[in-house]
């Protein structure tokens, strides 16, 4: 049996605790600038990953990398994330936004102690809208969203 518990808290003597999480995240373009907002009941605090992949990634193999590809980590603060990202690089066309609060971050970095206390080393604890399992266990939300330029 999994209790099903608020990101606030833990009941205390549950020995499967699934701590439910949700994450919605906007982009919308101005000009060269990616504005992203969103909202969230992840604890101030947590990394969230970001992917912008241009509609050519991995077929045009001319065009520099950052053209085609931006990645990089947003921080929850009171419930909401909220950042402008630079695009000028970017050529017309669909671009592919990702956001994710994974246990798995760039380089070495990891999720806060705190996160990792709440949420489980891979997340293994997390359950919600938009969470997939991989094939080790660890757990990942994440929201897309596709942006015409």
């Amino acid at each position: 049996m999994a209790l099903v518990c608020c990101a606030a808290g833990v009941v205390a003597g549950c020995n499967a605790v699934e701590v439910q999480a949700s994450l919605d995240v906007q982009a919308h373009l101005d000009g060269n600038s990616l504005h992203v907002t969103g909202t969230t009941d992840l604890p101030d605090g947590a990394l969230l990953s970001y992917e912008l992949r241009h509609e050519h990634y991995g077929h045009d193999v001319e065009t520099p990398i950052d053209m085609l590809f931006a990645d990089g980590m947003l921080t929850v603060h009171d419930g909401a994330v909220d950042a402008t990202l630079d695009v000028s690089l970017f050529d017309s066309g669909a671009i592919d936004f990702d956001v994710a609060f994974s246990p798995t971050l760039r380089g070495d970095r990891e999720q806060p102690s705190d996160v990792q206390a709440r949420f489980g080393r891979q997340n293994e604890h997390l359950v919600g809208p938009n969470v997939t399992v991989a094939g080790d266990g660890s757990r990942r939300l994440s929201v897309s969203q596709t942006i015409a330029r």
